[in-house]
């Protein structure tokens, strides 16, 4: 990520997450690569590539709220 202040990223992150659970269904999910100490503070873990190929396919057929141009 890319930020001009510092932890600006942090802020960019907690911004999305309060969108997407305000206005999705309560199993929404937020990718973030990978797991840092940081991010694992907030309750983010890991899950195999085979898991999230399938909620990836999943969250797909879910149409889009209207705050996200859906």
């Amino acid at each position: 990520m890319f930020h001009h202040a510092s932890d600006a990223s942090r802020c960019a992150l907690v911004g999305l997450c309060h969108l997407v659970f305000a206005h999705c269904e309560p199993r929404r999910r937020v990718y973030v690569q990978w797991v840092t100490p940081h991010l694992a503070s907030l309750g983010v873990s890991e899950v195999r590539r085979s898991g999230y190929v399938e909620r990836l396919q999943r969250a797909l057929l879910v149409p889009a709220p209207e705050v996200f141009g859906g």
